[in-house]
């Protein structure tokens, strides 16, 4: 997370992602005033072939509506406009955690717990 560009830098104002072997720093800040971005969860696509063939996705907080917006970029390339933009109606707090699972982990959790006899 970067604080470039706040006159307040307790806050961050965008995202950095390092390529440790090409030693490339992509900096992406947040649109439209949106600031403070929690903690990005990588969504593998289907198939995936490579270790940045996915999405991104990542809340951010908006200082003038103090609500929350989810962003979901592009694994590969988030200096492109993000793929979707949900504007949610409330603003989640500082500190969410998120993980991803996809529906086969999710059917084989729940197919165990109901072979658990509970």
């Amino acid at each position: 997370m970067t604080t470039r560009g706040l006159a307040d830098d307790t806050m961050s104002d965008g995202l950095a992602r390092h390529d440790h072997l090409l030693d490339r720093t992509t900096v992406v800040e947040g649109p439209d005033g949106l600031t403070s971005p929690g903690e990005p969860v990588f969504v593998a696509r289907e198939n995936a072939r490579g270790e940045n063939d996915g999405y991104l996705l990542t809340l951010w907080w908006n200082r003038t509506t103090d609500l929350s917006e989810l962003l979901i970029h592009d694994a590969a390339d988030l200096r492109r406009t993000p793929l979707a933009r949900v504007k949610l109606p409330s603003r989640v707090p500082f500190g969410f955690h998120g993980s991803w699972a996809d529906h086969v982990v999710l059917d084989r959790a729940i197919a165990a717990h109901r072979n658990d006899g509970r």
